[in-house]
């Protein structure tokens, strides 16, 4: 499904509004090539990330 880079990019600051602009663009534009590629929503990613890591680069799972 095709999402506007914009309207991703939304979706990840009203999920986690800390995040940057130009993080959220860039993230953005990662999840709409991926969704393309792999066939799904991008905002099941967006929902996806800011359940496992709240888009914090550096997130390590307590499992590891």
């Amino acid at each position: 499904m095709f999402r506007s880079i914009a309207a991703i990019a939304l979706a990840i600051r009203f999920a986690q509004p800390d995040v940057a602009e130009a993080d959220a663009n860039r993230y953005a534009a990662a999840l709409q090539v991926e969704a393309e590629r792999r066939d799904f929503d991008p905002l099941t990613g967006v929902a996806i990330i800011q359940h496992e890591s709240r888009f914090r680069a550096r997130a390590i799972s307590p499992d590891k």
